[in-house]
């Protein structure tokens, strides 16, 4: 099906994860170790509680470190973006 409309993956095609950036977080060892856990830290206060990202994660591609989201698709075929 795919081969009749051209879209066939040919050897040397890469798939690969863009980067949706977040703020950096600057938190103390034991604020990250709660949120680790799942738990937000009882000291912050609600607008710090606004603030904060506690879903982003660090990840490194080339060398690089990132701090956000990875913008990639499970079991799609994309030709343009």
């Amino acid at each position: 099906m795919l081969v009749g409309e051209g879209l066939l993956a040919h050897k040397g095609q890469i798939v690969d994860a863009s980067f949706v950036k977040s703020p950096k977080q600057h938190n103390h060892r034991k604020e990250n170790k709660e949120i680790k856990s799942g738990k937000t830290p009882e000291e912050w206060s609600t607008s710090k509680k606004h603030q904060k990202d506690t879903d982003a994660r660090w990840t490194m591609k080339a060398s690089e470190r990132h701090f956000g989201y990875k913008n990639h698709l499970k079991s799609k075929l994309i030709t343009n973006y």
